[in-house]
């Protein structure tokens, strides 16, 4: 045996979401010399967890998701991860993958909707494009940038809608002399705050302020940029203060925040739709600004407002009803969007809406000020196949080992406690080879199955006509489990396992090491459902007018979102006669509802988008309906091959509840992140953490999160080795001074 071979390390990655994919990849870096063995344990027949898809091979090879997939420009991690396994990928030019700009395409608009007055308005938002290469952030955005760009961009649209007595820009000059140019003193400016009338000297305050945060991002101080990671200050650096040019400028934003309101200004926007979206939007970040002062997160960091829900802290800072809502319906819709694309609704409960203020608004501030190229992307096929495949290829010729059908149902630790001693695994089914071979080809593109390759079990002819399910049983065969030992089958273990399934495997360490099980008991979930629906006709025939380069909300709850993806049929395998032409993508929460089977979660989702469809397709496909003197559904509009009639065709979509434990999204409500564990602080030797459920730094339930944490997590085998990420010093510096602050609470 070589000497190589002799002194790698076991690592044994439990779980095959994007996290452990992360692990797996930074710890078999070429240039850390095979230091690592790694093998992936994962039940059922595929990789990717909650963004798994699969090809139907019954149905056209269509693609299956768990719901709608988007990746948004601030991804950093994410995205330079797959940019450079892509590059040693090194596929051929022919392949219909093979570059990041043939897997990814920059999407620029958001169809957001407001629900006043008991009408539904669109009101789309078109983000500009910058020339910035996503997965090379570098930094994050200061405080004084954002006050200056918020204050450029009020100005502009404020003339733009021909506000009250203001006049129109002259030029466009004019409108970015708003955030650079000399634009009066401070005398002037003061009088407005304290008691100018009338929206021009609201103009003159605001002009100021522009100028106070343009000054202050060229002279520096008061920088926000690493206080974008939850957690407090670095100490190094000394404790940064609040001084008087932040509180002007909060002084100066909120005094015009206020004018805008007493000047009939919300009259008017009780009837305007898109002076309404203005007023709020410039609400809420008017109102976090003065937050950010008030309750001096500059020194303080955004875990000391996490206790309190968003909503909750904007209105202790003065944002008005309109925009907070006196209930989660009546939301304004930039908020609204912040708790829809977080799925932030505990329970499923519509009325119950909850994000903790600290998460929410740093990652908001990273969706609209980090982001590069475009401020989100879509895949040119399903979530499995542009971005689970390539790196499974890529793991599996670095010599990765996938033991694909093996549950993990529980982990044992030492005598004394201290150490992951033992791992249970079922091996649900018997292969017929050493290996399991997971991919097909659709299209020329490998691609995951909806199903497993039955082909390739023992008995597999029998299971498939079963009915079994790998993925929603860890044990649906009864068969014997085996167990993995320490120093034997491995030396380190990465759990990427979902938190909403450790309960079931992590019993002992919960009963010995409190803040794990602190952890365990206060993470939320939350149950999503989604449905995709393939149409005769494009949307754009149907009434949809955004097109294929945009995200909508869907309007009308629990529907949160939904999307054109009639862009990817061209990666489908249906015939001419079989009579598709448009595909769409709807999601949402799914209300919890104690003893409901998973199949009777399926039924409820699928009698739920019935009803959608015929109480509600007009909001989005007036087209889809028939004439103004019957309602009725043109239910022909839904594709079917076996040519049903009327809701029957329904049977030809596909949806889906995700209910179990390992489906279900992360929440991060008020006071949630105080236990969330980093990597490193399992408590077990031997044990690292990996998911979007620890403290990563980003900490909300996405792709970005899970793959920070999956490389943070490898980082930490690696004794913190030179191959950093993003913030990352900055993110380990903030969690090890949080990490003293608790424990000197816990002293007292």
């Amino acid at each position: 045996m070589s000497a190589v071979a002799q002194t790698r390390t076991k690592v044994a990655v439990l779980g095959g979401g994007p996290a452990a994919i992360a692990a797996a990849f930074e710890l078999t870096a070429p240039e850390l010399g095979q230091r690592f063995e790694v093998t992936v344990y994962q039940c059922g027949w595929r990789l990717g967890g909650k963004c798994a898809s699969g090809r139907n091979r019954k149905q056209g090879g269509r693609i299956e998701e768990h719901g709608l997939h988007v990746w948004f420009g601030f991804y950093d991690s994410a995205f330079r991860m797959f940019r450079a396994a892509l590059q040693e990928l090194d596929r051929t030019p022919e392949h219909p993958l093979a570059t990041f700009e043939q897997a990814f395409e920059g999407c620029d608009r958001l169809v957001l909707h407001d629900r006043q007055g008991g009408h539904t308005h669109e009101l789309p938002i078109t983000f500009p494009r910058n020339d910035l290469t996503p997965g090379d952030g570098t930094s994050l955005p200061d405080f004084w940038d954002v006050g200056a760009r918020l204050c450029s961009w009020a100005i502009r649209h404020w003339q733009a809608l021909s506000v009250g007595e203001e006049r129109p820009a002259s030029t466009k000059g004019e409108a970015k002399r708003a955030g650079t140019g000399r634009v009066g003193d401070l005398a002037n400016a003061l009088a407005a705050a304290v008691g100018g009338h009338g929206t021009r000297g609201s103009e003159a305050l605001l002009r100021f302020a522009g100028r106070v945060a343009f000054r202050g991002s060229l002279e520096g101080g008061l920088l926000l940029a690493t206080d974008l990671t939850p957690g407090s200050c670095d100490p190094s650096r000394g404790r940064r203060r609040t001084g008087p040019r932040a509180r002007l400028l909060a002084l100066l934003l909120t005094r015009v925040r206020d004018a805008m309101w007493e000047h009939q200004l919300a009259q008017r926007a009780s009837e305007d739709a898109r002076l309404r979206l203005f007023l709020t939007t410039f609400d809420t970040f008017a109102s976090a600004i003065a937050g950010i002062v008030a309750d001096r997160v500059l020194e303080r960091g955004w875990a000391s407002i996490d206790h309190l829900d968003l909503c909750e802290w904007l209105a202790r800072h003065g944002a008005r009803e309109l925009t907070v809502g006196s209930m989660t319906a009546q939301r304004a819709p930039v908020l609204r969007a912040v708790y829809d694309l977080a799925f932030a609704y505990p329970g499923g409960d519509l009325s119950a809406a909850n994000a903790a203020a600290g998460t929410a608004m740093s990652n908001l501030l990273r969706l609209l000020f980090c982001y590069r190229g475009s401020v989100l992307y879509r895949m040119r096929a399903g979530m499995g196949d542009t971005v689970i495949a390539p790196m499974y290829e890529l793991l599996a010729r670095r010599g990765v080992t996938f033991r694909y059908f093996s549950s993990v149902t529980d982990l044992r630790l030492s005598g004394d406690g201290r150490c992951l001693d033992a791992i249970e695994v079922v091996p649900q089914v018997e292969l017929l080879r050493d290996s399991y071979e997971p991919l097909i080809s659709v299209e020329g593109l490998s691609c995951w199955p909806s199903e497993p390759l039955w082909e390739q079990l023992r008995g597999g002819g029998e299971l498939a006509s079963s009915g079994v399910d790998f993925e929603l049983e860890s044990n649906p065969l009864g068969r014997p489990p085996i167990s993995l030992e320490r120093g034997r089958d491995y030396d380190e273990v990465v759990l990427a396992i979902p938190v909403g399934a450790l309960p079931g495997i992590s019993s002992e360490i919960v009963a010995r090491h409190p803040r794990f099980s602190r952890m365990v008991a206060s993470a939320e979930t939350v149950a999503t459902q989604a449905f995709q629906l393939w149409l005769t006709r494009p949307p754009e025939e149907l009434g949809w007018r955004h097109g294929q380069n945009s995200v909508a909300g869907a309007g009308l709850e629990p529907l949160n979102s939904w999307r054109d993806m009639s862009y990817l049929l061209a990666e489908e395998g249906w015939r001419l006669e079989d009579g598709v032409r448009g595909l769409a993508y709807f999601c949402g929460v799914l209300e919890d509802r104690r003893g409901e089977t998973r199949a009777e979660a399926d039924r409820r989702v699928k009698d739920g988008a019935r009803s959608f469809l015929e109480e509600h397709l007009d909001d989005v496909w007036p087209g889809a309906r028939g004439a103004e003197d019957d309602r009725s559904l043109k239910w022909r509009v839904l594709a079917d091959r076996m040519g049903r009639a009327d809701a029957a065709r329904l049977d030809f979509q596909y949806w889906r509840a995700n209910t179990t434990a390992s489906e279900r999204y992360v929440l991060t409500p008020a006071g949630a992140v105080r236990d969330r564990l980093a990597a490193d602080q399992s408590g077990v030797d031997h044990l690292v953490l990996a998911g979007d459920w620890t403290r990563n730094g980003i900490d909300g339930g996405c792709v970005e999160a899970a793959i920070r944490s999956g490389m943070q997590a490898a980082q930490t085998l690696m004794r913190r080795g030179s191959r950093m990420i993003v913030d990352e010093t900055s993110i380990h510096t903030h969690l090890t001074a949080e990490r003293k602050i608790e424990n000197e609470r816990s002293n007292a």
